[in-house]
């Protein structure tokens, strides 16, 4: 199946109408199982806790596939969320560390689903999930979970990916 046909499955699974249950948790994925298939791939790396250079690093994104026309044959980006960075993808803060904290995760949530139609994927760290006492469901269901945030981008980067962090 070639990669268009793949990303239009996957947008359309990613709709309720179209997947098992409007409630679809995350699925996992092994980082060992992802191939560099275009010229170009960065991992970008979110383990930061500022919204303004979260803010900053999406609209990297963005231009980064605007340079390539938003073509998913050309670029494929993987954003790894690991630490105090996976708190913009979750669904709600409450009874979360940053329950405190007043950040719109419904905005960042649908920009992240926006980037998906572009072949974006979004991968968020069990071992983080785990030590903070999250679960699964804390997340939407466009983000896949790898066991490890910091091994994920390891693996991503010896297969080519170029590794970018937003300052």
């Amino acid at each position: 199946m070639n990669r268009r046909k793949m990303i239009l499955l996957s947008f359309l699974s990613s709709i309720p109408l179209f997947s098992k249950s409007g409630f679809a948790l995350p699925s996992d994925i092994s980082p060992t199982s992802v191939q560099k298939d275009t010229d170009f791939a960065a991992v970008y790396h979110c383990d930061f806790p500022q919204e303004a250079r979260y803010n900053a690093m999406m609209g990297n994104i963005t231009n980064h596939l605007n340079y390539y026309n938003a073509d998913p044959t050309k670029i494929k980006i993987i954003v790894v969320y690991h630490g105090p960075g996976v708190k913009f993808l979750m669904k709600t803060l409450l009874n979360s560390p940053w329950d405190k904290e007043e950040i719109d995760t419904k905005k960042h949530i649908s920009k992240a689903k926006d980037l998906t139609t572009y072949g974006v994927e979004f991968w968020i760290c069990n071992n983080t999930i785990k030590n903070l006492n999250l679960k699964k469901e804390d997340f939407p269901d466009f983000c896949k979970v790898v066991p490890s945030g910091v091994a994920a981008i390891t693996e991503l980067q010896s297969k080519g990916f170029a590794y970018i962090k937003a300052q």
